[in-house]
């Protein structure tokens, strides 16, 4: 059993931010939180060879889900609303490596959908679209996309059309691509080719403020690359970070309250020694790399979260290792906690309201809950910010 601790102010019993993590060589973990501390709730959550969840409420029923993305045959866990999961669904059965998962609306009619990307080391294989029935069971796949070893997917509206659209980084040095949405669920190639690196994690946010997405991908043994939308969802790259580090892992979100998207670039630091990457956005897409120093932990996810409530978003890291929880202290200065949620191998994190319903937080709220808090659980609830969570 694993715990970690930190100090919350004015955590009351109806709020919990609790924290699942998947992983590759163990079953996966969901760490409850009570004033302040985590720890394993003991569950079975599937087998092992998990790579990647996806959060939201697939089943209507106000609580968050989780769809996780393994090696084989894929799962979604439904949440009774007290943070119990029981195995409801398979999807995506005799793929090899299920490695990315994204939930997301993608033919607008209110329910979540899955989007999951396959690597394949040895041959090709299909990206593939799930349909949601509006119960939580998905359909056998309606699209199949993508020839190239996928490492990540983000999945939001990058043409303006508001059907969301895939953005697919590759590694092994095949470009990344960008495949539109139809306005049915069906997605199309874009025809662009951005890039020969090895993309290991991609994340979208509207960096430069001109109202559409941009691309933020971590490469492994070059730059990473910002790549700048017209607003057409037609890119172009002008910004690399970085030298040659073996990024991981990229994550976007306010974390020095400016309102404008910062960006975490998790890396191996085993490798190549760089430290956890943070660079501060200034709203026209300049960025620059944080003083403060970080240590090089092997990271494979991030998720900016805010953990404790205090109106500032936490970084949550998952970890070859020990996994990291830093917490973020205003003026661009972050602590990490003295303990850790896993010491094994964490291939995908989340935090959040898993314990409880919309319906009931929001009969609470005026006692309880905050209206920051309920803006935060209803993004959760329909996947929102998925597509800033490289996964």
């Amino acid at each position: 059993m694993h715990s970690v601790f930190f100090f919350c102010s004015m955590m009351t019993l109806a709020q919990h931010m609790d924290i699942w993590l998947s992983q590759p060589f163990n079953p996966n973990n969901f760490f409850r939180e009570e004033n302040g501390i985590y720890t394993d709730s003991g569950q079975a959550l599937g087998d092992s060879s998990s790579w990647s969840i996806g959060v939201g409420d697939v089943n209507g029923d106000g609580s968050l889900d989780v769809a996780v993305a393994n090696d084989g045959a894929c799962y979604v866990h439904t949440n009774d609303g007290t943070g119990v999961f029981t195995r409801t669904s398979i999807f995506g059965a005799g793929l090899p490596v299920g490695h990315s998962i994204s939930l997301v609306d993608m033919n607008l009619d209110g329910n979540l959908d899955i989007v999951m990307a396959t690597l394949v080391s040895t041959f090709s294989g299909d990206n593939q679209i799930f349909i949601n029935d509006g119960s939580g069971i998905f359909t056998t796949p309606t699209a199949l996309f993508g020839m190239a070893n996928t490492r990540s997917i983000a999945v939001a509206d990058l043409n303006g059309d508001d059907y969301p659209d895939v953005f697919e980084a590759n590694q092994g040095g095949e470009p990344n691509r960008v495949w539109f949405n139809d306005q049915t669920g069906v997605v199309t190639d874009s025809s662009q080719m951005l890039g020969t690196s090895s993309s290991f994690s991609v994340a979208l946010g509207d960096l430069d403020g001109n109202g559409s997405l941009d691309a933020v991908v971590a490469n492994d043994g070059q730059p990473n690359v910002v790549w700048w939308n017209d607003g057409s969802g037609q890119f172009t790259s002008s910004l690399a970070l970085g030298g040659s580090d073996n990024s991981t892992a990229v994550a976007l979100g306010d974390l020095n309250g400016d309102t404008f998207p910062d960006v975490v670039f998790g890396q191996d630091g085993a490798i190549s020694g760089a430290p956890l990457l943070v660079y501060w956005n200034d709203g026209v897409g300049n960025l620059t790399l944080s003083s403060q120093a970080f240590p090089s932990p092997r990271t494979l996810s991030v998720h900016l979260v805010d953990l404790n409530r205090d109106g500032r978003k936490d970084m949550v890291l998952g970890n070859i290792g020990a996994d990291h929880i830093w917490l973020n202290q205003g003026g661009s200065m972050f602590q990490l906690t003295a303990n850790t949620l896993s010491s094994d191998y964490s291939s995908s994190v989340f935090g959040g309201f898993f314990r409880t319903t919309r319906s009931e937080a929001q009969a609470q709220w005026a006692q309880n809950w905050t209206i920051i808090d309920l803006l935060q659980f209803d993004r959760q609830l329909k996947a929102l910010d998925e597509p800033t969570r490289g996964r």
